[in-house]
């Protein structure tokens, strides 16, 4: 049995501030420890998306990190996840690569004197989040500036750190109003509505959704009144109703029928046609005249 992946097998990266850190972490196995330590780890996930179950002191459940997207690993913690599925493996999953920032204590107490903050304001949780906007953009600028070797010095690299931190915190203490558990179906239908030219086969969404095959379609189908065939349908035909819409106005884009098709995940113009007026009674070139 292959051991699982240690957070001090990765490969670290020369950083010129002591107090921020860069490591990258291939995990090829489906296991993977988080050890304790009194540093902030926030993993930004660079390969593809993946679910996973967490095990660890107050922190068993089931976590959905994009691509793109950041888990946050506060001081202290330790645990151990357990891959469910690989996004886009419908097999054997594919390895996570994750870019690791690690962040001492002294730039977080540094972080909540600069910006007013109390430290317990930083009281972060181990938790995936899909980073958009400026959140998104401090990780890669952190990326980048550490990757780069801080060509602008250490003060520069700790800046876009405690930026990234506070905007970490702020986005926990928003998310911590409004969400209170994994929905695990709703994951289930933003990567069906993110993903719509992907294949998108039933055991890869039963495994975002951490269920088995059969139990999966059929609480999804209680949740939502479709089976994952007849919603990922509907999906895809509204999206191309969309394409068709803006390709039909004074500025058209210039998109064929088969590019429109490939974009929504149907395997040829023929197919797509057919589904299409099964749908909407019409072809999808008729449609179009009708919007007009």
């Amino acid at each position: 049995m292959t051991p699982p992946t240690r957070f001090d097998a990765a490969h670290r990266v020369p950083s010129a501030s002591a107090h921020v850190g860069l490591s990258i972490l291939h995990i090829d196995g489906p296991e993977y420890a988080i050890a304790r330590s009194d540093r902030l780890r926030i993993s930004f996930n660079i390969g593809p998306a993946f679910a996973t179950r967490t095990s660890g002191p107050g922190n068993d459940g089931v976590l959905f990190c994009r691509r793109n997207g950041l888990l946050i690993t506060p001081p202290g913690l330790a645990m151990s996840h357990r891959s469910t599925y690989a996004l886009g493996a419908e097999r054997a999953p594919k390895p996570a690569r994750l870019v690791v920032f690690v962040v001492s204590a002294e730039l977080l107490a540094a972080c909540c004197i600069e910006r007013g903050l109390r430290y317990s304001d930083l009281a972060l949780v181990h938790q995936a989040m899909h980073p958009n906007g400026a959140l998104l953009s401090l990780a890669q600028a952190l990326l980048a500036d550490l990757s780069e070797g801080s060509p602008d010095g250490a003060a520069e690299t700790e800046f876009l750190a405690k930026a990234l931190v506070a905007r970490v915190a702020r986005q926990q203490r928003a998310q911590s109003r409004t969400i209170h558990k994994y929905d695990p179906l709703q994951a289930v239908r933003e990567h069906i509505d993110s993903n719509l030219a992907a294949a998108l086969p039933v055991s890869e969404l039963a495994g975002i959704a951490g269920m088995s095959q059969f139990h999966f379609c059929r609480v999804f189908r209680d949740a939502t009144g479709k089976s994952p065939h007849q919603y990922i349908l509907a999906g895809r035909i509204q999206a191309a109703c969309r394409m068709l819409w803006r390709t039909g106005q004074p500025d058209p884009g210039a998109r064929s029928i088969l590019d429109i098709a490939l974009a929504c995940g149907f395997g040829s113009s023929s197919h797509f046609s057919t589904q299409f007026k099964r749908h909407m009674g019409r072809s999808p070139l008729q449609w179009r005249a009708s919007q007009g």
